[in-house]
């Protein structure tokens, strides 16, 4: 059993880094950032929750999705999370998975606040695969946007997981010079 996460840490980092490098580069993810309002409450658990929440109507609404999430912090201290979002069809309609993300997420975090729930939310479709990867890579290796000595719990994770494409592994047969040398890169 794990201890208290007290950081991102950078073995978090590079298992984090890993899961997004052994997704398929074939389908191109959506990228989203769910924040808090002006008002809102320091307690990590009720943020969690708060995702755990918004996860399951996503999952409802989205079967065939899955995401990569990841916990940062604004200059102003409020957290908001960065879903990858893999798995939503393109016929669902561009409008349509923005409508569902933003009224979920001002729905779980029941603000009331209509500023946030006009700017609560952003969805962007990447583009190119290779700019993605790159780009969910970064995004998700960044440690200026974390708290460390603060007791949030775990910074990244993922939901839907059997439906993220997953890449097949691969798997290469090294003689002991082989590795011998990868061991030492």
């Amino acid at each position: 059993k794990r201890g208290e996460i007290i950081e991102f840490s950078a073995r978090s980092r590079q298992r984090l880094r890993c899961k997004i490098a052994s997704i398929c580069r074939n389908e191109l993810p959506y990228f989203l950032t769910l924040t808090y309002p002006a008002e809102w409450k320091w307690d990590a658990e009720l943020w969690k929750r708060h995702l755990k929440i918004f996860s399951q109507r996503f999952l409802r609404r989205f079967p065939t999705a899955g995401f990569i999430w990841k916990l940062e912090f604004q200059e102003r201290g409020a957290p908001h999370f960065h879903p990858f979002v893999w798995g939503i069809s393109e016929l669902e309609g561009v409008r349509a998975i923005i409508d569902f993300i933003s009224e979920s997420w001002f729905e779980v975090v029941g603000s009331g606040d209509q500023r946030h729930f006009i700017a609560g939310t952003r969805v962007e479709k990447m583009r190119n695969a290779t700019a993605a990867i790159r780009y969910v890579s970064g995004y998700a290796s960044k440690t200026d946007q974390t708290l460390p000595g603060e007791k949030v719990g775990r910074y990244w994770g993922v939901v839907g997981r059997k439906n993220i494409p997953w890449e097949e592994t691969e798997t290469i047969e090294l003689d002991s010079h082989q590795s011998k040398i990868v061991l030492r890169t």
